[in-house]
């Protein structure tokens, strides 16, 4: 074969030179096909890199063997070193150990990077392991991305819906979230309300609440009508408990957002089971009360700031005014002019500057605080039973009366001495006594407190009166 070769090229020149320019022919496109793909490399090589410097997350290229061959800044930075640095480190290695474990072929999972102070940053690494055709790797590259805030932003979130949690468990009201009727988060109280076991509530329709489908049908429509409108839908209903027994609620109800109803319902319920008994209970009484004050020969008359507030028929007929024409009427009317009205205090003081009298006897109730110059208390006679009345259906002394309470009295200084014994939370209001006559006036201050000591010798519970409570004292 060399010999053929030999006089092949020897005896024809021409084809020599023919081979010889295709050579060359081809060595050039050679050398133009290596600097073409070279120089589209290189211009790839430097998108990359303007992209990876460009990205806060950390990225590497490991080889076979599992060392990096390279990184871009923010991989050197996260770990606290430079690229130069990482260039030949095993991958594994920046890892703990059991984060390293996790890493084989196509992964994507959270680690802690060890940097180069000894501290540990959390991270989620994806990383994947290119293979050739017959499956072998050739290389393998993972992006590094910190999630020191997100993990921070999740823990904080974490103890804020703790505390939520802790308000809304300490709330004295239940409180439900509802989508579709449905029982999507509620707190302690609405599972204590309805007797029912800590979250057992949650997932179940609301239908368990009511006696049958049709109240529960009838609750919704109008409920649900007010919410869409974005208004606070509030009514008092009676529901069931867990054990079938019934109950009185108030419930509140309102969209969390209207524009969006797919996101639910807030809605408030507290038992008022006892709050509507009492109420019950004191409507019979003040029926009762109204039916003795209607039925009181005497004039009564309740009145705030020299107004009718309240009077019986008795009062009516006495003044000539019709049922009802007294009411919110100043005290006015009674008197024949204005100088009697601003006057009826001072009337005796007058007598005694004028010389008219020598003294004058009053109630020590009915003397203001402050005396006009050049008149004196000058004795106190002693009385024959000084004590007061006191007649309350729902507490024996004035201190055990609930805030708010009513108390009822025509003197200005008991109300005074009401309200400066620590009992500033009583609201007082003038109730006065009309007779037409004193023998009238005198038997009926006997009957009352003949009828009073009976009642107090018979019972040790204090006299009862619902509105509020009633003070009247010996000397009316």
């Amino acid at each position: 074969m060399p010999a053929a070769l030999d006089r092949f090229l020897t005896s024809s020149p021409a084809v020599l030179a023919v081979a010889g320019i295709a050579f060359a022919v081809l060595l050039t496109l050679g050398w133009l096909a290596f600097v073409f793909f070279r120089s589209r490399l290189e211009t790839l090589r430097g998108h990359l890199d303007a992209i990876l410097a460009t990205t806060s997350s950390g990225f590497v290229l490991v080889d076979v063997d599992g060392r990096i061959t390279d990184s871009n800044d923010a991989m050197a930075s996260m770990l606290g070193t430079t690229r130069a640095a990482l260039r030949g480190r095993p991958l594994l290695d920046l890892v703990e150990p059991d984060d390293a474990a996790r890493m084989r072929d196509n992964y994507s999972v959270e680690v802690r990077l060890r940097r180069a102070d000894g501290t540990r940053l959390p991270c989620l690494v994806q990383g994947n392991t290119v293979r050739g055709r017959i499956g072998r790797p050739h290389y393998a590259f993972a992006l590094f991305s910190d999630i020191s805030e997100r993990i921070a932003a999740t823990a904080a979130l974490a103890v804020a819906a703790e505390e939520q949690q802790a308000i809304f468990d300490s709330a004295d009201v239940g409180i439900v979230l509802l989508r579709d009727r449905t029982i999507v988060r509620s707190n302690r109280r609405m599972d204590e309300i309805f007797g029912c076991t800590p979250g057992s509530q949650i997932g179940r329709s609301t239908r368990h609440w009511y006696v049958d489908d049709a109240a529960w049908i009838a609750a919704g429509e109008p409920a649900y009508d007010e919410i869409r409108r974005g208004e606070i839908h509030v009514r008092e209903q009676e529901l069931v408990r867990a054990d079938g027994s019934w109950f009185w609620a108030r419930l509140s109800g309102r969209a969390v957002d209207p524009a969006a109803p797919e996101k639910g319902t807030v809605v408030l319920i507290d038992d008022v089971t006892t709050e509507r008994e009492a109420v019950a209970a004191l409507r019979v009484v003040n029926e009762q009360q109204q039916a003795l004050f209607d039925a009181a020969s005497a004039g009564f008359v309740l009145m705030k700031d020299r107004r009718v507030a309240r009077c019986n028929r008795s009062l009516e007929e006495m003044f000539g005014y019709g049922p009802g024409e007294l009411d919110g009427q100043p005290t006015r009317l009674w008197y024949p002019d204005d100088a009697s009205y601003e006057l009826v205090s001072a009337f005796f003081d007058e007598a005694l500057f004028d010389r008219r009298i020598d003294f004058a006897v009053h109630s020590l109730k009915d003397l203001p605080t402050r005396l006009p110059d050049g008149i004196v208390l000058a004795c106190v006679p002693e009385r024959e039973d000084p004590r007061d009345a006191f007649v309350s259906l729902c507490a024996k002394t004035l201190a055990e009366l609930p805030a708010g309470a009513v108390v009822g009295t025509a003197s200005l200084r008991r109300q005074a001495q009401t309200l400066f014994a620590c009992f500033a939370g009583l609201c007082i209001r003038e109730i006065i006594v009309f007779s037409r006559d004193r023998q009238e006036c005198a038997m009926l201050k006997l009957k009352f407190f003949a009828s009073l000591r009976e009642a107090l010798d018979c019972s040790e519970e204090a006299l009862v009166m619902p509105s509020g409570v009633i003070t009247l004292t010996s000397s009316l």
